[in-house]
């Protein structure tokens, strides 16, 4: 799944730790959640209309496997969710789920025009990914029901700078 903003009105900068709040749920008893944070550049409108993808660089990234959804409430910060990762605990397949997810921390600045664009997958290509590669794995194929509603409020929070 893949969210972009409108293009932006002027540079936009950011600098710090990135979190996704995200509300899913899944067929399956547990799934992986790559996220990719990038800045997408213009687009002509005959490439759209072919069908071509736009051009765009990867700013940072973040995971998580939703089965270590569980929170350490010591060592997190409303920006910086920390994971424990020595319990385990299943989906119930069709509950819906909140998963604080954090990107690597990072400095960028998003120029005027371009857009922010959010990808959501479930694993990443061992070709355009090679650095971060997390591979999809077969025993989790299922399906992932991502919500964002009043009550299931996903959310990207980014550390804005003035």
């Amino acid at each position: 799944m893949t969210f972009t903003t409108p293009p932006l009105e002027k540079d936009l900068e950011i600098a710090g730790p990135i979190k996704l709040a995200l509300y899913a749920s899944s067929t399956q008893r547990d799934t992986d959640f790559v996220i990719k944070l990038s800045e997408q550049y213009p687009q002509s409108a005959e490439e759209r209309a072919k069908g071509v993808n736009p051009a765009y660089q990867v700013v940072t990234k973040g995971w998580l496997r939703a089965s270590h959804r569980a929170l350490d409430e010591q060592h997190s910060t409303g920006m910086e969710p920390y994971h424990l990762h020595t319990q385990p605990e299943p989906l119930k397949p069709g509950e819906v789920y909140r998963f604080d997810i954090s990107l690597e921390p990072n400095a960028f600045q998003f120029k005027k025009g371009n857009r922010i664009r959010l990808e959501i997958v479930n694993g990443d290509s061992p070709i355009t990914d090679v650095l971060w590669t997390h591979y999809y794995q077969p025993n989790k194929i299922g399906q992932d029901t991502l919500y964002h509603s009043a009550r299931y409020p996903t959310a990207l929070v980014l550390p804005v700078t003035e």
